[in-house]
């Protein structure tokens, strides 16, 4: 905000939100839910119900407790995950 030239102190949320989002649906695959974060580069997703409601969000933490869990390509999964989140870019959501 304070880049942009904005009051902080008068700011309202609307001045600092992502305008495009991104989610996933409760009953995706977890790898589908990585495969979005990676694609975007966003390191929380919220999950949405039939109805579209936001049920709860998924977090790099929340997937890294469920990987350590996991084996082999489940790991390899989240790693690559991670790197492609991590990436320097110039317009992450694509």
């Amino acid at each position: 905000l304070v880049a942009s030239g904005y009051e902080v102190n008068h700011a309202i949320v609307a001045d600092c939100m992502t305008e495009e989002t991104f989610a996933c649906h409760a009953e995706e695959s977890v790898r589908d839910c990585m495969s979005t974060m990676s694609r975007h580069q966003i390191r929380r997703l919220p999950i949405v119900d039939d109805r579209d409601r936001v049920i709860g969000i998924v977090s790099q933490a929340d997937l890294a407790r469920w990987a350590d869990n996991q084996r082999g390509k489940v790991k390899r999964a989240f790693t690559d995950m991670m790197d492609d989140i991590s990436e320097p870019t110039s317009s992450a959501y694509t």
